[in-house]
């Protein structure tokens, strides 16, 4: 269901937007088929989010909503739409197996730099996340399907086998709080 413009959660991506220069207001959707937020950008720019998420502390809903305009800010759906395309001829290919996971790690890494560059805690952020990747696991392959350490591979359990998203996240998780690293 698509929110209002005067809904608290339009308003909250709206300032999210403004905050990392977007430029645009994205749509605000809720879905009882997903169970973890994710931002959709082709043609149009919509962060879709659980029914749950308004549930979540301001602070917390700041952070997702500054990483999903990240995504519709950099154009991730184009690239995964295209990656999926070339996906259909290399399928068997593990250079390019290799390659679509060091893009959505780059690209997860981009977006989580977004969120603590705009003062959210590394700790808190991680909380977050690791918040969400239990979601994920847990819930029906629709959230799976659309979770953010997840590619576009129709099936979980391959997706699971190939893309490693318990070390994606954990690799994402250690970056964040190690001060060390660049971002």
């Amino acid at each position: 269901a698509r929110l209002s413009g005067d809904h608290p959660l339009v308003a909250e991506a709206n300032a999210a937007s403004a905050q990392i220069r977007f430029g645009k207001s994205p749509d605000v959707r809720i879905s009882e088929k997903i169970t973890v937020p994710s931002a959709i950008g082709l043609g149009f720019k919509t962060i879709m989010l659980p029914p749950d998420f308004a549930q979540l502390d301001e602070s917390a809903r700041k952070a997702v909503f500054i990483h999903e305009c990240a995504h519709l800010r950099r154009r991730d759906s184009l690239v995964q739409v295209l990656i999926s395309l070339c996906r259909c001829l290399h399928w068997f290919n593990p250079l390019f197996l290799a390659l679509d996971r060091a893009f959505n790690a780059e690209a997860e890494k981009a977006c989580d730099d977004q969120v603590i560059g705009s003062g959210t805690a590394p700790e808190a952020y991680s909380e977050i996340i690791l918040f969400y990747y239990q979601t994920a696991t847990a819930g029906n392959s629709a959230s799976v399907w659309n979770s953010s350490a997840s590619g576009f591979y129709p099936f979980p359990q391959l997706d699971r086998k190939l893309r490693g998203r318990k070390r994606m996240i954990l690799t994402r998780v250690r970056r964040m709080v190690d001060p060390a690293a660049r971002r």
